[in-house]
């Protein structure tokens, strides 16, 4: 997993989400936001995805992220313009640069007993063995 680069696109999702950049234009300029419970909900889901991967947990990080980029596709018609396309992206590049690494299983294959010896597979089936008396007179 790529830390750095998760460090690097969260800071961004997030400015997004919050809408930064203050109004100093006139009041003649309506002010471009996102809706803050978009925002909260976005930059929360963005802090968990840091602390999962910074945490060593990829795959729950990789599924968070995948969360939020579907959250923010589906959230489209309530995303500004003016912040949807920086907004896509950095949440596609978030969630494509983080890495699934599934823990490994070790199997522990049981001893199978060793084969039977074969000295008697030439036998018919059935066929007593007289052992006793052999080699002697009777």
């Amino acid at each position: 997993m790529r830390l750095p680069g998760l460090l690097v696109c969260a800071p961004v999702l997030v400015a997004c989400a919050a809408g930064c950049g203050g109004s100093q234009h006139a009041i003649e300029t309506p002010s471009v936001t996102l809706p803050r419970s978009l925002a909260q909900t976005w930059a929360s889901r963005a802090d968990a995805i840091a602390a999962a991967a910074s945490a060593g947990q990829g795959c729950r990080a990789q599924s968070l992220a995948a969360s939020l980029r579907d959250e923010v596709v589906s959230a489209d018609a309530r995303v500004p313009a003016a912040y949807r396309t920086t907004l896509l992206v950095s949440v596609n590049r978030l969630a494509d640069r983080i890495v699934c690494v599934p823990p490994t299983k070790t199997v522990t294959a049981q001893a199978q007993p060793p084969p039977q010896p074969a000295h008697h597979a030439d036998h018919p089936k059935g066929h007593k063995h007289d052992h006793e008396g052999q080699g002697q007179d009777q």
